[in-house]
């Protein structure tokens, strides 16, 4: 990869106004369940695109280098 991996602090950089409200409910329950099952808030969240197909190959959505 060429380019560094984007970094972002919000949500709202990464989804339209539309998908904002259900996102951040389910980000808010991510990093709530993550404190409760370690004892401590997760420093940081990582993303990234892609699938996984019914059968357990993982599918990526990017182009080839």
């Amino acid at each position: 990869m060429s380019e560094p991996v984007p970094e972002v602090l919000t949500i709202e950089e990464i989804y339209p106004l539309e998908l904002r409200g259900a996102q951040k409910q389910r980000w808010e329950h991510l990093l709530a369940e993550f404190e409760e099952r370690y004892g401590a808030p997760a420093e940081y969240v990582a993303r990234s695109p892609g699938r996984v197909n019914i059968i357990g190959e993982v599918m990526t959505l990017l182009p080839p280098p």
